[in-house]
């Protein structure tokens, strides 16, 4: 019903903020340490033009394994202005261009970030779990997918 789903969306809204709001005080608030000092990456789109940050990608290291690293893809976003026009496709290779000996890159995200879902289908990463949460609204589940990277 349009009830329920309004509802729904504030929930979320407020869920989804309150997530944001954690993440800067955690990994965000700590980039050189959480990504980079620990063998991660994190990436910063900006405009040519004038410098004007437009996306950022960050890859957590996660573990060692005999085939190679594991990373987490734990930050990926792109100005809502400017999507559709590769910025996220190009940040996520760049990603996987800097990544040292891995194996898998992984993550999580919602089942409500639709357009989401289809970029990270096309650029091979795969569904491979579905949690569901009992203490959030029905429906609501948490996504992981898993890319499997070969090496060359």
């Amino acid at each position: 019903s349009i009830a329920w789903f309004v509802l729904y969306s504030v929930v979320s809204r407020q869920r989804f903020e309150g997530y944001i709001g954690h993440s800067i005080q955690t990994d965000l608030a700590d980039v050189p340490s959480v990504y980079q000092g620990n063998g991660g990456v994190f990436i910063v789109a900006a405009t040519k033009k004038d410098d004007q940050v437009v996306g950022m990608v960050g890859g957590e290291f996660k573990e060692s394994l005999k085939d190679g690293n594991v990373y987490e893809l734990r930050r990926m976003s792109v100005d809502s202005s400017i999507r559709g026009r590769g910025i996220g496709r190009k940040l996520l290779h760049a990603l996987e261009e800097e990544l040292s000996n891995t194996s898998k890159i992984f993550f999580t995200c919602s089942n409500l970030q639709y357009a989401a879902h289809r970029m990270y289908k096309r650029h091979g990463f795969e569904l491979v779990k579905c949690e569901s949460y009992q203490n959030w609204p029905d429906g609501f589940e948490i996504w992981h997918f898993e890319k499997p990277i070969k090496k060359q």
